[in-house]
């Protein structure tokens, strides 16, 4: 995705950041203790976050979203892409009026 060249880390590992954006990728696979979701979130400023998770939220990739979250990890990918992984998200959907 070229978008993904513009990410960059925002924050400190442990910081709580709160960001608007949208989801843009999701991916399940069964494990020994249940399901595992991924999903890839983009912020409205084109920063990239991955959040892997047991609870499976009902959104959508047409949703506008609000989530709060707490830095974990801060990656890079093999393609030099900068990557932010959270945990303990929380996740709202905004209404559009």
């Amino acid at each position: 995705m070229l978008l993904d060249t513009y990410s960059t880390w925002i924050g400190e590992i442990g910081d709580r950041l709160d960001f608007t954006g949208s989801l843009v990728k999701t991916y399940s696979r069964k494990t020994k203790y249940g399901y595992r979701h991924s999903l890839k979130f983009i912020s409205n400023e084109g920063n990239i976050y991955y959040w892997d998770t047991t609870v499976c939220p009902a959104i959508s990739m047409s949703d506008k979203l609000r989530i709060r979250g707490t830095i974990s990890e801060l990656r890079t990918s093999k393609e030099g892409v900068k990557y932010t992984l959270l945990k303990y998200c929380k996740i709202n959907k905004i209404n559009e009026e």
